[in-house]
């Protein structure tokens, strides 16, 4: 059997028993087809399947790299391989799939977008709000979504219950509802009773602890959509538009964190991160903070002066 025919059955084996769309049969055939055609071309399927070895796809995924493919699009093609070859191990009887061992390529992780610090005391800045409900309203967001590294779904869930001006600090419920507790700086503890007195008096609202704090002037709770609009309407002020959404100033109270000193196990804590894999993406944010951090704690970076011909 020639391996046009194996791929044939394969490609019936995808479209009608697993009923896989017609460009996802497209692409698996093409990436097995290609693969033989390369590492085994003009031999017979049974040789060739029964003789592939793991460092016979490695060598055929690094050629797929040299020639400039993604490492996404790499990882795609070995998933079709892998695919296949787990046929061919079913239907054919082949012991191993030799793409199993084969591991897949580190995908680099996308730098989250943030602001400088200059960015952020501009869009801080009290001037930028109105002086009515609205104003206030967008103020404390931002303050909130910056001065507490909130998530959007954390910020629209606050409850004037989770808010401690007294002792300064804000519980916060994350994902999975794991819980957290994040210091309250002054200047948001200022905005938290000054809203709530704005709530109180201008929409008549008891506030309870169980009332929701981001509150429209109609009574509805923000929705997501929202504090996207609310956000991006501040950002647009800037002459940089680089960032958009409020994941922007969670970002960036994570990168000023790291700035101004904090370890990463403690923004880790105050972001809610279940592992520290997600907080470290921010260690790229200034390679002359992590040398002067180095210099400063290495031992061997610290130069030692050369003893004098007559010293002891």
């Amino acid at each position: 059997m020639r391996p046009v025919d194996v791929l044939e059955s394969y490609r019936d084996y995808l479209q009608y028993e697993r009923r896989y769309s017609l460009r996802t049969v497209r692409a698996y055939v093409r990436d097995a087809r290609c693969f033989f055609e390369e590492m085994y071309p003009g031999s017979e399927v049974g040789l060739c399947l029964r003789e592939v070895q793991p460092r016979d796809v490695r060598l055929w995924s690094m050629g797929l790299s040299e020639r400039g493919m993604s490492k996404s699009s790499v990882n795609r093609s070995l998933s079709s391989l892998r695919s296949f070859f787990e046929y061919a191990r079913v239907a054919l009887g082949l012991e191993l799939n030799p793409v199993s061992s084969v591991s897949r390529l580190r995908l680099d992780r996308p730098l989250p977008p943030y602001f400088r610090q200059e960015e952020v005391r501009a869009l801080l800045a009290p001037g930028q709000y109105s002086d009515d409900y609205a104003g206030s309203l967008d103020r404390l967001v931002m303050l909130s979504l910056y001065g507490l590294g909130l998530r959007r779904a954390e910020l629209v869930g606050l409850r004037w219950g989770d808010v401690d001006c007294a002792q300064r600090r804000v519980r916060v419920r994350g994902k999975g509802n794991k819980e957290r507790i994040v210091p309250l700086i002054p200047e948001l503890a200022e905005a938290f009773e000054s809203f709530r007195a704005r709530v109180e008096s201008g929409l008549g609202l008891v506030v309870s602890p169980d009332l929701a704090i981001f509150v429209r002037e109609d009574g509805h709770v923000l929705s997501d959509r929202d504090v996207y609009r609310c956000v991006s309407a501040y950002y647009e002020r800037l002459p940089d538009g680089a960032c958009s959404g409020p994941h922007a100033l969670r970002h960036s109270f994570a990168t000023h964190m790291l700035e101004e000193g904090a370890d990463i196990c403690t923004i880790k804590a105050l972001l809610g991160h279940s592992t520290l894999k997600s907080t470290q993406v921010y260690t790229h944010m200034d390679i002359g903070l992590l040398r002067a951090a180095y210099q400063h704690s290495h031992p061997r970076s610290r130069r030692v002066k050369p003893r004098g011909r007559g010293a002891e």
